[in-house]
């Protein structure tokens, strides 16, 4: 086959030769064809100086982007750059090949066309079965440049090899060029954030297609999104039992009031730990007697505990399983639960809030129930009101018997069912047969008739339980130490923290305002290089690495010695199934029988 020569044609040309990848395109001159037996397979070697495919592909571009002979560069990550540069706009991507150093540092560096070389095969008898399929990329392209480090120590080009032996990358594909792409500190931030926001990396990855107007904008593919994400767990891979400790002490070092403890086994592998900061210390003080405890649990990847045994702690259940899985590590799960448990707070500020500063309409005349509004908080008043309404529409004094201060009232309800209500007159205390005040806290439609026709304008105050009213919340509270129980439990100041979703969010605006006028989106340029500029003069920007940035995310460094080790590794699927009660499995196990019975054939 004659060798041709076909040039990569520049931006704008609509000619695809010489331009377009093409995978299968060989040449019977430039490789040695083997036999097509499935047994006996090898990666084609190169057997004759000829170029692969037959053809030589000359890169066209602007000549103030192609590096020449001669040319010279401060350092030689300069010259690398320029020759990223250069590859992009032509088409291909970069690696570094070879280095030489001497007692001076860098002498020669060499960087060539990712296509340099051919695979090399194992011997037959060291092969193993790839793990994953592979695709080859190597045809032994010799396109290549060579810096060497001159006297005054600067690097200049010694070697340039231009041509290429395969069809060079189009504009539309540019993007995918490896070397050019890079998950950069400001994707590993804005991934990270979406992390903690319980938005996976294919999602958040979506989210900066469309933040940046196209996917070819983002700097990276979505696997290597995904890679990133990778990186993070081998970071924190067997530290991550001791990096939870450590937070947990950064915690208490920033508020004494925040508190945890934790075991260990004889492995010194992670166990158990408890943890409560102030504000759920706070609460459990002022309502602790309502807390439920889960006593029926399964494990799951690293034998967290799931399942309930009440109403409420199904509840919970669903609000853990929104942000867990079994595929956490134990820091996700700690940064997930942190983001989570603020969004819940957050909501209880705003029914704090409604409960101060609005009213529930009213849907009777009766006192006592305008009473229950100014004293209870919403959630809790539509209950209370529910009572109410249900005492004047269906409840009935059956019969009234006296003794002493006692009266006994007997009441009927929609359900037909006799309630009776024990009252003193005296005290106005008052105890129903239904204990919906023992159980609940809020008196129930027996009592409120009580109430009603005795006179009582107002619930007793013993029957206003302070944890249900509109100011619990606000009685300080205290440690055995002193302590306030509420407070910051972050270093951050709170004058940073404000300044920074200010600037984020004029920021944001600023961009909507110019994105749809070059005018505008140039000047908006300038002002933000400008201010960077500026930012670089008051003190050196030092830019983070990987791991820095990591351990940034996660709030404390990682450990360089581990004396915890994480729990271990559950073989149980799911993140946390609630066990099912004795009666539920009686109920299954009937139904089992039962559908055995019916499948089992007419003799």
């Amino acid at each position: 086959m004659e060798s041709m020569t076909s040039g990569a044609l520049s931006i704008g040309s609509t000619t695809a030769m010489g331009v377009e990848d093409d995978a299968n395109s060989f040449a019977m001159g430039t490789i040695q064809q083997v036999e097509n037996n499935e047994n006996s397979y090898h990666t084609p070697t190169r057997t004759s100086s000829l170029p692969f495919c037959g053809s030589r592909y000359e890169p066209e571009c602007d000549p103030n982007l192609q590096p020449v002979i001669g040319m010279q560069f401060d350092t030689w990550e300069e010259g690398m750059t320029f020759y990223k540069m250069y590859a992009h706009e032509v088409g291909f991507s970069v690696r570094t090949w070879t280095t030489h150093k001497d007692e001076h540092g860098v002498l020669w560096k060499r960087f060539v066309c990712a296509r340099e070389g051919w695979r090399k095969e194992a011997p037959e008898e060291e092969r193993i079965k790839p793990k994953r399929k592979f695709k080859l990329t190597r045809c032994g392209c010799e396109a290549m440049i060579g810096l060497r480090r001159q006297d005054d120590g600067k690097y200049k080009v010694a070697r340039f090899v231009q041509s290429h032996t395969h069809q060079l990358i189009s504009p539309s594909k540019r993007h995918l060029i490896k070397s050019n792409r890079e998950v950069s500190s400001e994707l590993r931030s804005k991934l990270l954030t979406c992390h903690k926001a319980m938005v996976g990396t294919s999602a958040a990855y979506r989210l900066l297609s469309v933040e940046k107007g196209c996917p070819e904008n983002v700097g990276c593919t979505k696997r290597d999104f995904q890679n990133s994400h990778r990186d993070f767990k081998r970071a924190i891979k067997g530290a991550d039992g001791q990096i939870i400790v450590d937070i947990m002490k950064s915690k208490q070092a920033a508020n004494p009031a925040f508190y945890f403890d934790y075991q260990v086994d004889e492995n010194d592998k992670l166990i158990n730990i408890f943890w409560a900061d102030s504000i759920c210390r706070k609460n459990y003080s002022l309502f602790g007697e309502v807390v439920s405890f889960d006593s029926t649990y399964r494990f799951n990847r690293v034998k967290r505990t799931g399942g309930s045994t009440t109403s409420r702690s199904e509840s919970e259940n669903a609000f853990f399983r929104h942000f867990a899985n079994r595929n956490l590590a134990l820091i996700e799960f700690w940064v997930r639960f942190e983001t989570a448990l603020e969004e819940q707070r957050q909501e209880e500020l705003q029914e704090d809030n409604a409960s101060l500063h609005t009213l529930p309409m009213l849907e009777t005349c009766w006192s006592i129930e305008s009473h229950g509004r100014d004293v209870y908080t919403h959630e809790v008043f539509a209950e209370f009101q529910r009572q109410v309404v249900a005492a004047r529409d269906y409840c009935h004094v059956k019969s009234i018997v006296q003794v002493g201060e006692v009266r006994t009232i007997g009441i009927s309800s929609k359900s037909g069912k006799v309630r009776v209500v024990s009252f003193n007159t005296s005290t106005k205390a008052a105890h129903c047969s239904c204990s919906m005040f023992e159980s609940l806290g809020i008196i129930c439609r027996h009592i409120i008739v009580v109430l009603k026709n005795e006179g009582c304008n107002e619930i007793p105050s013993q029957y206003v339980l302070h944890r249900w009213t509109k100011m619990a919340a606000r009685q300080l509270s205290y440690d055995a130490n002193g302590h306030e129980l509420e407070g910051p439990s972050t270093c951050l100041s709170p004058t940073i923290k404000k300044l920074y979703s200010e600037t984020c969010s004029k920021f944001s605006l600023a961009l909507h305002a110019a994105k749809h006028c070059e005018e505008k989106m140039r000047y908006f340029h300038k002002v933000v290089g400008d201010a960077f500029t500026q930012l670089e003069q008051m003190g050196a920007i030092s830019e983070q690495s990987k791991v820095q940035e990591f351990e940034s995310f996660v709030g404390t460094s990682f450990p360089s010695v581990i004396s915890i080790h994480p729990p271990d590794v559950a073989n149980t699927k799911g993140s946390g199934k609630r066990l099912k009660r004795g009666s539920e499995q009686t109920v299954n196990q009937k139904k089992k029988r039962a559908n055995s019975i019916q499948k089992v054939p007419d003799k």
